[in-house]
């Protein structure tokens, strides 16, 4: 075997410093960068490849109310002031696509507590169960059925402490 030249001429006037490396020493180089980015973007994307966390199910399941109950003012506006005997009534007119579900029960969970009133006119729902209650700390009394939402007070979003 012959050694490999000190240098190698690219084009007149380049000439590398040092000798080329051996084929299976750049392949275990591009190994070693490759797993290291992998391992750089596991650890970047990690945390929102979890799923959602308990908090952000409280903040869906707060964003979902406050568009039922514009749903169901937008529905009063349009019916002299009466709301809806039941929240069906809101798909079947357009007000909204579907009834939204609770994120942290993965099922409708406003249909069963909406109630109304026709004097005054008046409804309110909640979250039904206790589907947030890890998500409420530091709080006396029961927090099953929050967030809740009325007509005359909007969002409420967790119980009195």
């Amino acid at each position: 075997m012959s050694e490999p030249p000190e240098s190698v001429v690219y084009a007149p006037g380049f000439v590398s410093p040092q000798p080329p490396r051996q084929p299976a020493v750049r392949w275990r180089l591009m190994l070693v960068i490759a797993f290291s980015l992998c391992a750089l973007v596991a650890v970047v994307l990690g945390p929102n490849l979890r799923g959602p966390h308990r908090g952000n199910n409280l903040m869906a399941c707060k964003s979902n109310c406050k568009n039922i109950g514009t749903a169901l003012e937008m529905y009063a506006v349009d019916n002299a002031g009466q709301y809806p005997l039941n929240l069906a009534k809101l798909t079947a007119r357009m007000y909204l696509k579907s009834i939204p579900t609770c994120p942290a029960a993965s099922s409708d969970t406003y249909s069963r507590s909406y109630g109304c009133s026709q004097t005054p006119d008046a409804f309110s729902f909640s979250c039904s169960g206790n589907n947030h209650g890890k998500s409420y700390s530091g709080f006396s009394q029961d927090c099953s059925n929050f967030p809740q939402y009325t007509a005359e007070q909007g969002l409420i979003d967790h119980p009195e402490k």
